[in-house]
């Protein structure tokens, strides 16, 4: 799975990758996706795609994907971060 880790600020996408031969389910910490995660699916390249836009702090946690049997294929860290409200100085 790629990427491992991923740090976003409140309102960014987040896209996760999973190669993997046999089908796959995602879960996001040991239980069910949030209600707004996009799954797809690239034949081409083996490859299962998780997407989420606009995130904010629910989103925030471990998300994975499980082959067939159940067991963990990998793992990756979502850390989402308040917007920053910044200040430009003042200048005489």
């Amino acid at each position: 799975m790629y990427p491992l880790r991923t740090k976003l600020i409140a309102g960014q996408s987040f896209t996760l990758y999973c190669v993997s031969y046999s089908e796959i389910t995602w879960t996001f910490e040991g239980g069910p996706l949030p209600g707004d995660a996009i799954e797809n699916f690239d034949s081409f390249g083996s490859t299962y795609v998780l997407k989420i836009q606009n995130v904010s702090k629910d989103h925030h946690g471990i998300y994975e994907c499980h082959n067939r049997k159940n067991e963990q294929i990998s793992s990756s860290t979502l850390e989402v971060f308040g917007k920053c409200a910044c200040i430009k100085p003042v200048v005489d």
